[in-house]
């Protein structure tokens, strides 16, 4: 994905954009935005320095709110950081919207799925669960933890999208 490209797209116009990705492209993005949020980000905790860890914790999540906040409370002067911040901003604006696309899309190729498949594939995300939790628990440092954090909770939301289509094939058999 272009980033200069999508930045300046209506969020209309961008949802549409990412809509036309086949399920394959978005794997390849979801896993390329990640390494390059992480890689922005810590460009970011790097201009804020020491003693700012409130901050960086605030916005590490990538709420619009909390980083449009920074952007107004940072110094005039201090271009870089400011500069940083909305560029972080304008990057979690688009991930946003990709990883909804990518949910519908998700949760939409689990209706091709067999039971007996959505069955194994929540027994894996459990596995993985469990691995996860270890390595987060035996993480050391922030970032690792961070990683694992978010790995964990896009673990839930797979396995809840699992339940849901469980579910709701429970409900049309009835």
């Amino acid at each position: 994905m272009d980033f200069e490209r999508l930045k300046h797209l209506s969020d209309l116009d961008l949802k549409k954009q990412l809509s036309l990705l086949s399920r394959s492209e978005m794997d390849d993005e979801f896993r390329l935005l990640r390494a390059q949020r992480a890689a922005l980000f810590q460009k970011l905790e790097s201009v804020l320095g020491p003693g700012r860890e409130t901050l960086a914790a605030a916005i590490q999540p990538g709420g619009l709110e909390e980083i449009d906040q920074a952007i107004r409370q940072a110094a005039p002067e201090a271009h870089k950081e400011r500069a940083l911040l909305q560029t972080y901003r304008d990057f979690n604006r688009i991930l946003l919207h990709f990883m909804d696309a990518y949910e519908e899309r998700v949760m939409g190729d689990f209706s091709y799925r067999s039971t007996e498949e959505l069955q194994t594939m929540l027994a894996a995300a459990e596995e993985e669960k469990k691995r996860s939790t270890l390595k987060l628990k035996n993480a050391a440092d922030d970032r690792k933890r961070q990683d694992e954090g978010a790995t964990l909770r896009l673990i839930e939301l797979f396995k809840a999208a699992i339940h849901k289509e469980l579910q709701n094939r429970l409900g049309d058999a009835q």
